[in-house]
């Protein structure tokens, strides 16, 4: 015998109700869960839209949007009966979360040591800096006269050299 696609209609009338409440024990096991699934989202966009609409207020960083999560969380918790299992699950998972952000952002962020100043300064002192810059163009302005002094000793002699 075969139970396959159409090989149903051949067994015995006991054994396809069998098979039949089997697929309905499924479908209602199924849908249970669903329901479960769309109340536990439902506390979960009541709690997102909650912060969503505060956000504004408060600003996107820092310790102020950390205790708008937590007392958001309040809020949507305050009137709910967390003997449900839905809600108790929905409430330990934002907790969790909660407490991983606080550690992130209390623990794991700061600072191991304060800042440092140094004894002296980092940058060159002003006179050295005009010392070498003196220095430096009055080297820059002789090598220059030098060649422009040659140029017009050798000018006639080099350009009449090119004509040929």
């Amino acid at each position: 015998m075969s139970i396959q696609e159409g090989g149903d209609r051949f067994l015995a009338p006991v054994t396809q109700l069998v098979g039949i409440e089997s697929a309905l024990a499924g479908l209602r096991q199924d849908l249970a869960e669903l329901e479960r699934d769309k109340e536990k989202l439902t506390v979960l966009a009541e709690y997102f839209s909650r912060c969503y609409s505060e956000l504004p207020k408060i600003g996107e960083r820092g310790a102020s949007l950390f205790s708008l999560l937590k007392s958001a969380k309040e809020e949507v918790f305050k009137n709910k009966d967390l003997n449900q299992d839905h809600l108790k699950e929905v409430f330990n998972n934002l907790n969790i979360n909660l407490q991983t952000f606080e550690f992130i952002f209390y623990q794991n962020s700061r600072f191991i040591s304060g800042p440092t100043v140094p004894d002296t300064h980092v940058k060159p002192r002003k006179s050295i800096i005009v010392i070498v810059s003196c220095l430096g163009s009055f080297f820059l302005f002789a090598i220059l006269a030098l060649i422009l002094h040659w140029w017009e000793g050798n000018k006639k002699s080099i350009m009449s050299g090119s004509s040929l």
